[in-house]
């Protein structure tokens, strides 16, 4: 099984990377890629905290080759990310890719080393992400089941895939939007909504790479392998989060653990009963799925806590 590099996102936040760095040195990567922004100017004592993450990073506590890619001035997340890994990919075949506010359970990287070889070569598969969508889904055959959803808590991907990622959004220029949406989603209700966030993405009015790799997968009919139970931890929630400061219910997740060699599932084949879950818990929302996010919106939602950590799930 391959030992796969694995390529950190950092910037401002010593303490999220101090978890990270510790959490790494317990699995022991042979390689650690880091891909880390610049410091905007406008903000006060910033450029401190950035140079006290590149310190961290010059000070690993094991023994490993660490390859940096360090940005002179501020690119932004959109920027940043995807220059990072454009760069990344030009180096490795194949890497998982941790946030700085990304822990990984022990298991996560074998099982997402595992997952890397089965699939290298299988063009249905973008990508093996590390944590649920949701709490809490039906039980699935084998240790991991396949979705729509390319998420990037946590995850791992090969050249092969992200060579496809269309910063451009090219659908949405030539017409095609709607003809991939028809071929990915059942409902009406979800088209819709992915319909007017991925224009607003391509117009600029939504800031988001994320969404851009979304549709990317879409176009190329690509499905992300996901965990039965969730492996990767995201601790970054707070005020000086970028893009986790809400703590809405789908975060809270409780984690788990896999035991090697992974049960595989008979079929690669997305499973549709969770990504109607999803879809309706996350992004176009069921009239129960609204409900909640209201409730959510007006404080009444339990607060997230990362010290429940469930017993290993066998």
């Amino acid at each position: 099984m391959t030992d796969p590099a694995v390529a950190i996102i950092v910037f401002n936040r010593p303490d999220t990377v101090r978890q990270l760095l510790a959490r790494l040195a317990v699995l022991r990567p042979k390689t650690l890629f880091v891909i880390g922004d610049g410091a905007r100017p406008h903000k006060s004592g910033e450029a401190a905290l950035v140079s006290s993450v590149r310190t961290m990073i010059s000070d690993v506590s094991w023994p490993c080759e660490v390859v940096t890619d360090y940005a002179s001035e501020n690119l932004g997340c959109r920027r940043r990310v995807v220059s990072g890994l454009n760069w990344l990919f030009r180096q490795v075949d194949e890497a998982v890719i941790l946030e700085d506010d990304c822990l990984p359970t022990p298991s996560f990287m074998a099982y997402a080393g595992e997952l890397l070889d089965r699939f290298r070569h299988d063009s249905r598969i973008g990508s093996v992400c590390g944590s649920l969508s949701v709490p809490s889904i039906p039980p699935v055959e084998g240790d991991y089941f396949f979705s729509r959803y390319n998420l990037f808590t946590g995850w791992a991907t090969w050249r092969r895939a992200w060579s496809l990622y269309d910063d451009d959004m090219e659908p949405v220029v030539d017409g095609s939007l709607d003809r991939i949406l028809a071929a990915t989603f059942e409902q009406q209700r979800a088209r819709y909504y992915w319909r007017y966030v991925l224009r607003r993405t391509h117009s600029g009015l939504i800031n988001s790479w994320g969404y851009r790799w979304m549709l990317s997968c879409w176009a190329n009919s690509m499905m992300a392998a996901f965990p039965r139970c969730t492996l990767v931890d995201n601790v970054g929630f707070g005020d000086d989060a970028t893009n986790t400061r809400g703590q809405a219910w789908y975060f809270r997740q409780v984690l788990g653990e896999l035991h090697m060699p992974l049960t595989h599932p008979r079929y690669v084949c997305r499973d549709a009963a969770i990504d109607r879950l999803v879809e309706d818990a996350r992004y176009s929302k069921s009239v129960a799925g609204r409900l909640r996010w209201a409730i959510e919106r007006l404080g009444y939602g339990t607060r997230i806590d990362h010290t429940n950590k469930s017993p290993t799930i066998r």
